[in-house]
């Protein structure tokens, strides 16, 4: 197995806030799958005098990658609603039918 940093966050404090990572190689999902969920972390701060232990939570999460998939989708399938949200108008793009029930918000 094979792994790359695909991408991550750093921390104000020193360290990450969040890492992402790519995981390659034959049995890889069938490895790691049962990592996901909530992990207990312990640390010591580097803003703690007396050395105490700190204990916080990482989330992980473990996702296969599938192979690209053609899709395609009809414009008669899909409904665009447009709504205000504070000074924004954003659009939502809903494929409202069967089996997908699907909604795409756009992000900045």
């Amino acid at each position: 197995m094979e792994g790359s940093i695909i991408d991550f966050t750093e921390s104000d404090m020193g360290g990450y806030k969040e890492v992402v990572l790519l995981i390659e190689g034959r049995g890889a999902y069938g490895l790691l799958k049962f990592e996901a969920g909530v992990h207990r972390v312990q640390r010591v701060p580097i803003t703690e005098s007396s050395g105490r232990i700190h204990t916080s939570a990482a989330s992980v999460v473990v996702l296969p990658e599938y192979e690209d998939v053609k899709l395609e989708i009809k414009d008669e399938d899909l409904r665009i609603e447009t709504f205000r949200r504070g000074e924004r108008v954003d659009s939502t793009l809903t494929k409202p039918n069967p089996p997908l029930g699907s909604r795409i918000y756009p992000r900045e």
